[in-house]
């Protein structure tokens, strides 16, 4: 899967699937299912800090391959694979 992340040291942008998908806004939706189903929670921003320990690390890059093998086994059937309504965009660029 081809993956971007923005930003530079513990902080890293928002999570995103190249345009080069028909869906990508879908596979992050799926994705961030999946998470949440592994309990696993975060903003659309990556964060490392001091009070994650080892297991937390490992815990989240561990649900985190689950996550991406679902999205990339699910690319052609994300409607299917998402049990929820999906996501909007709620803000926006004024341009």
């Amino acid at each position: 899967l081809d993956v971007i992340f923005d930003g530079e040291a513990v902080r890293h942008g928002p999570l995103q699937f190249s345009e080069k998908y028909d869906d990508p806004k879908g596979m992050k939706g799926l994705f961030y299912q999946e998470m949440v189903k592994q309990n696993i929670l975060f903003s659309n921003a990556v964060l490392v800090s001091f009070s994650h320990t080892e297991s937390d690390i490992k815990k989240t890059i561990k649900a985190a391959d689950n996550a991406f093998k679902f999205v990339k086994n699910n690319i052609n059937n994300i409607d299917n694979a998402l049990e929820g309504k999906r996501s909007i965009d709620i803000f926006r660029k004024n341009t």
